[in-house]
């Protein structure tokens, strides 16, 4: 059961069970606190050395940065397609002039 909830858990077993035949003994017993539960809790309150306000501004520094990128690339890509358009409208304006060329140079004929 360590192996899925890992060195520190965040809930732990209200019974445990046992095959060998043991009694268990009073420091064995999961109803009482002893002083090693209590120092664990402590140390794990003092694990957490970032407050949450640090946390908190690390988050909104990154949505602000992922907010940035996402209107940089949004930039890039109208710039991109403004750039297409105008290249397509100068192949049209070419492909143009050759069929007005095509055509006088017919009637003329």
């Amino acid at each position: 059961m360590d192996d899925l909830m890992g060195d520190k858990p965040s809930i732990t077993p209200v019974a445990v069970c046992s095959s060998t035949g043991k009694e268990r003994t009073l420091s064995e017993s999961s109803c009482g606190s002893s002083s090693t539960d209590l120092d664990n809790e402590a140390n794990r309150k003092k694990g957490r050395s970032t407050p949450a306000s640090n946390l908190l501004a690390a988050f909104e520094d990154g949505m602000k940065k992922r907010e940035e990128n996402k209107e940089r690339r949004f930039k890039e890509f109208m710039a991109f397609k403004a750039q297409r358009a105008e290249e397509a409208n100068e192949y049209k304006k070419k492909a143009l002039e050759l069929l007005e060329k095509l055509v006088n140079s017919n009637n003329s004929v």
